[in-house]
């Protein structure tokens, strides 16, 4: 939390026009506390304000669309060759704004999965065919 509060006072400031990166944002802090520093910050936002944060995290209870919109929210996926790439969550069909997307996360629907090798055998990959 100390190491963040810089950050999102900073953010608070209608008068910044930074932008911050913070990977893993949820590293040791409650799910309900990064939430309220979330919605502290996104409260302040309007067309005029200059500020970003852009933030990974693994923690699927963020993946809320009352608090984020499908366009904000984006999932990682490493190919057989080890190449990342982002998407969407609006890229994927089926995915509208009243729908828990979570629950198609954690199945796998939205990729994102890790692969686990088990034996020397590759897990099968999820979510793929998902996206438009």
């Amino acid at each position: 939390m100390i190491d963040l509060l810089p950050a999102f006072c900073d953010l608070c400031d209608q008068d910044s026009k930074k932008v911050y990166l913070i990977d893993e944002v949820d590293r040791s802090l409650h799910t309900l506390l990064l939430r309220r520093l979330l919605e502290a910050y996104l409260a302040g936002c309007s067309p005029r304000s200059r500020r970003q944060l852009l933030f990974t995290t693994h923690d699927v209870l963020l993946m809320d669309q009352e608090l984020l919109r499908r366009d904000e929210m984006w999932v990682t996926e490493r190919d057989a060759g080890g190449v990342s790439r982002l998407f969407w969550f609006s890229d994927y069909k089926g995915v509208r704004y009243d729908k828990d997307i979570r629950k198609s996360y954690l199945q796998g629907r939205l990729g994102g999965i890790p692969r686990i090798v088990v034996q020397g055998a590759l897990s099968s990959s999820y979510g793929s065919e998902a996206r438009g």
